[in-house]
C-alpha cells in the first residue's frame, strides 16, 4: 500500500529549518524530509546510532545529520532513539482513523446491515439500476461481471469509487478495470487523487473514465 503524509506548507519558514538551511543550504532541507520519511516508515523512532547509515542512504556528511538530529532541535531522543513528535502524533492520527473505520465496518455487520465494502449483492443492484443513454442494449449478464474484492483486511472506500464511476458513466468493463487498477478502491492508491483531479477540473476533463484508466496504467 502507498501511503502519504501531511506536508505543512510554510514548513520552510519554521525558525529551526531556516537556522539549519543558513548554515547548510537547501541540502538539509532535503535530509530533514528524507528522515521524516524514515520515521513514518519505521513506526515514528529511529536508533541515534543509526546516523552513518542515514548518511550513507542519503548520500550527505555525518556532519549534516548529526546536526539534524542532535542540534536542530528538531527532533527529540532519549539518548538510544530519536522521533519527531509532530510525526508521532499524526501516526496516532492514521491509527485512530483506521480503528475507527473497522469498528464501523464490524459494527454495520453485527446490525445486519448490508455494507458494498465487502459484499457484491450491493454494487451489482447499483449497476442493474444504472441507466445507460448511450447503449440502450447492455445486457444485465454483461454487468454481473464485476468482481467483489478480496476479504483481506486492506482499508478500501469501494461505494464512494463506485459512486464516481456511475457518476462518470463508465461502462461494466471499464469500472471492473478500473477496480482491479485500484485495488478495488483501496486507501492510499492513485485513484483518489485522479478523482480529485476530476472533480478540480470542473468539466475541463471530458472523458474522466478514460483520463482515470490511462493513468493508472502509466
Amino acid at each position: 500500500m502507498n501511503y502519504y503524509f501531511s506536508h505543512d506548507y510554510h514548513a520552510r519558514h519554521d525558525k529551526k529549518i531556516v537556522a539549519a538551511t543558513m548554515k547548510y543550504g537547501l541540502e538539509i532541507v532535503g535530509a530533514y524530509w528524507c528522515l521524516i520519511e524514515c520515521l513514518y516508515e519505521e513506526e515514528g523512532y529511529l536508533k541515534l546510532d543509526e546516523y552513518e547509515r542515514i548518511s550513507y542512504e542519503l548520500r550527505t556528511s555525518n556532519d549534516l545529520i548529526k546536526y539534524l538530529i542532535f542540534d536542530s532541535l528538531l527532533f527529540e531522543n532519549d539518548g538510544v532513539k530519536f522521533w519527531s513528535n509532530t510525526v508521532l502524533k499524526r501516526l496516532e492520527m492514521r491509527r485512530e482513523k483506521s480503528e475507527k473505520a473497522r469498528n464501523s465496518i464490524e459494527h454495520r455487520w453485527k446490525k445486519g446491515c448490508n455494507t458494498n465494502v465487502l459484499q457484491s449483492n450491493d454494487i451489482r443492484n447499483t449497476l442493474k439500476q444504472k441507466e445507460n443513454k448511450e447503449n440502450t442494449t447492455s445486457s444485465v449478464e454483461e454487468r454481473e461481471l464485476i468482481d467483489i474484492p478480496p476479504d483481506d483486511k486492506i482499508e478500501r472506500n469501494l461505494a464512494a469509487l463506485n459512486r464516481r464511476l456511475l457518476q462518470y458513466k463508465a461502462s461494466p468493463s471499464e469500472i471492473q478495470e478500473i477496480y482491479e487498477l485500484s485495488n478495488f478502491g483501496q486507501i492510499g492508491n492513485p485513484i483518489w487523487e485522479l478523482v480529485a483531479t476530476v472533480e478540480n477540473s470542473k468539466g475541463q476533463i471530458k472523458m474522466p473514465v478514460k483520463f482515470i484508466c490511462s493513468r493508472l496504467k502509466a
